[in-house]
């Protein structure tokens, strides 16, 4: 539950109104207490993969998302940092254009792994379903990742070791996953 989720309030419990630039002092400030904080440095310690998951559109996740994987990933060098962007739909604001366009040039200059999702596939739905679906795409690509739906095959396959391997190459990490096929319509 939603309520079982530890949280850590960063910056002023006010968001960054669509302002990169206000978020990344917050987390620059807080960098140092968040990393004190026994709930977030015990999630780290006992993953070997972290996902850290925001919108690129907003202020807030936009500009803390990039700066705290950065941070994080220089104090935990052994770990493996992805960073995951949520896009915003094509009719958002322009300030949510802009900080995407921020977001993804950051990407570029970023010694890191990310993935990107687009919420524009999913318009047709309610807000609240696009949410939803995307939220569970970023979960399923998770699976895959951690291995969740490997198979020995005569055929071979990845294994967790190739996954990490994949997964510590620099630059964006695009995942597609096939369900329902026979090995022998391979």
């Amino acid at each position: 539950t939603v309520n079982s989720v530890p949280s850590i309030v960063i910056g002023d419990e006010k968001g960054a109104g669509k302002d990169r630039r206000i978020a990344k002092e917050f987390i620059q400030r807080s960098a140092k207490t968040l990393l004190n904080e026994k709930v977030f440095t015990d999630l780290i310690v006992n993953n070997e993969v972290i996902f850290v998951v925001s919108s690129t559109g907003g202020g807030t996740g936009s500009g803390m998302s990039p700066v705290l994987t950065d941070i994080l990933s220089r104090v935990y060098p052994t770990k493996r940092f992805i960073l995951v962007g949520i896009l915003p739909t094509i009719k958002e604001s322009i300030a949510a254009q802009q900080n995407t366009i921020e977001y993804l040039k950051e990407m570029r200059n970023f010694k890191a792994t990310y993935m990107l999702y687009d919420n524009n596939i999913k318009t047709e739905l309610p807000t609240s379903d696009m949410m939803k679906a995307i939220n569970n795409q970023i979960v399923e690509d998770i699976c895959v990742i951690r291995g969740d739906y490997q198979h020995a095959t005569p055929f071979n396959s990845i294994d967790e070791k190739d996954m990490l391997k994949i997964i510590e190459t620099e630059g964006r990490l695009v995942l597609a996953t096939t369900f329902g096929f026979k090995e022998k319509d391979i």
